[in-house]
């Protein structure tokens, strides 16, 4: 189905397969498990690929390994508007920050929100899981400090 907008060409829905790797890391999403790929080159990126970003080499099921969900932050930034589908700006009532965290044992990083007040480079999170999950990115609210 195709819809149009005013003042954009198109937006397309789809209906499509996720694939068997990307499925195991929502499978393992439903089940508040971080599930990322490990190249035989030593490589490894969350969420899983069918490649290996670094020496291209083919991926499967056998290559997925399940990670800590703690990580640091590489560097963050503060958001101020969101879009409303239709390529509008609505501006938030406050501004939320998205962090960009290396797990442990990842080499590739992922964009999550940030949930704690003070943020910096540096600082060691973990991942916040939603009680109910459904095997969905939403299932992670986002990522918080690390308590000692």
């Amino acid at each position: 189905m195709v819809t149009r907008y005013e003042g954009i060409p198109f937006v397309a829905r789809f209906r499509w397969s996720v694939g068997e790797l990307f499925d195991e890391f929502l499978n393992g999403l439903r089940n508040a498990k971080l599930i990322a790929s490990k190249c035989s080159c030593g490589y490894t990126v969350l969420p899983p690929r069918i490649r290996c970003p670094k020496c291209y080499a083919k991926l499967s099921r056998e290559n997925l390994v399940e990670i800590s969900g703690k990580g640091v932050i590489e560097a963050y930034t503060r958001v101020f508007f969101k879009l409303d589908g239709n390529g509008n700006e609505i501006w938030l009532d406050k501004p939320v920050t998205l962090a960009m965290v290396k797990f442990e044992g990842v080499n590739s990083t992922l964009v999550l929100p940030y949930l704690d007040t003070e943020i910096s480079e540096g600082t060691e999170v973990e991942v916040v899981w939603r009680d109910e999950r459904s095997g969905s990115v939403s299932d992670i609210l986002g990522v918080r400090r690390v308590k000692v």
